[in-house]
């Protein structure tokens, strides 16, 4: 989702036990559970933080005000280096970024390129533009073991990429996937989700790029699918239209239920990822984030300005750690649950 690009919705105000419209987080609504730690990450070159991966130690972060990449020590949160340069490294409006093969991957929106550097380094290894890759409106893209993956949201397909290599290995394009428009995507036990604007989720074999199955039945509740998350047997999908998020069953692709209760402030939930047993969300139009467990239910809404959350456009775990990219303020806030 480019920045700019998303619609604006009105703030929800409502948390269970606290006074949302006092920015107050709530008391947990679990037996047990309690309200993470938090510390501000500023400076490091950030500017605009927009997206984020985590490679081993590492945490990569796409710096949207700038077109930059921020590389941070995982454990510490110190910089390890600011990684900047159109012309070199193709950086004009990079959207999406994944880790695979001991690459780092970064999706390039403005001239649908995908930019590959060495991990270890964070020196270029190349640009991918040749046309054979099908790159066509490249905004999201994920790695699963050896390929990487990548949506491209006008061309209505997805191209695998081998990722020991870059060498292209498949464009996805028949029209039984159904792509239409597609966008976030997720992997994860060899399967790899694929969110459409056409309201529907398509589920591939990451090892072959065969179909699975296509998710669009109106029971799933899918209304403009931004977001998704693999983890602990289900597929989490936040969808920015309805302000929900869905959660499916993902060995069958069965819907479990759709979480739309106001008391989880879901609004434009643009971020999810799984940590241990639990789903947290980003939600960009609250400046919060919300706890639930591995059923669904909510634990708690975090939205206490000391958390310094401010267009909260992503959220990552890596070890105890959960990281949240504000970009409304140029920060990291850092979560420990």
């Amino acid at each position: 989702m480019l920045r700019g690009a998303r619609r604006t919705r009105a703030r929800s105000l409502f948390v269970a036990g606290a006074v949302g419209a006092l920015g107050l987080t709530c008391a947990p609504l679990v037996a047990g559970a309690s309200t993470p730690s938090s510390t501000i990450l500023t400076g490091r070159g950030l500017n605009g933080p927009y997206a984020v991966t985590s490679d081993g130690a590492h945490l990569w972060v796409i710096n949207n005000g700038n077109n930059s990449l921020s590389e941070l020590n995982a454990s510490t949160g110190a910089l390890i280096r600011v990684i900047s340069g159109k012309k070199k490294y193709g950086f004009y409006a990079s959207t999406s970024i994944a880790v695979g093969g001991g690459h780092v991957w970064v999706a390039e929106a403005a001239n649908s390129t995908v930019t590959e550097l060495n991990a270890s380094t964070g020196d270029l290894v190349q640009i991918l533009s040749s046309p054979s890759y099908g790159f066509n409106g490249v905004l999201h893209i994920a790695a699963d073991g050896a390929h990487i993956w990548v949506p491209n949201k006008y061309g209505k397909s997805v191209t695998e990429i081998n990722a020991a290599t870059g060498a292209l290995v498949k464009v996805l394009s028949s029209p039984s996937y159904q792509f239409n428009q597609p966008g976030a995507i997720a992997s994860s036990g060899g399967h790899v989700w694929v969110t459409n604007g056409g309201n529907a989720i398509t589920e591939l074999n990451a090892a072959t790029g065969a179909l699975i199955r296509v998710l669009s039945a109106s029971s799933y509740g899918f209304t403009e699918p931004g977001s998704i998350a693999v983890g602990g047997g289900h597929v989490w999908v936040g969808n920015l239209g309805n302000n929900t998020v869905t959660e499916i069953k993902a060995s069958t692709g069965a819907r479990v239920k759709v979480l739309d209760d106001p008391s989880d402030d879901f609004a434009s939930p643009s971020s999810i990822v799984v940590h241990g047993s639990h789903v947290w969300v980003a939600n960009v139009s609250a400046n919060s984030i919300t706890e639930l467990d591995s059923s669904g239910t909510l634990v708690q809404v975090l939205k206490d300005l000391s958390f310094g959350f401010s267009d909260p456009e992503a959220i990552v775990a890596k070890g105890a750690n959960l990281f949240v990219l504000n970009y409304g303020n140029s920060t990291i806030t850092k979560l420990t649950p």
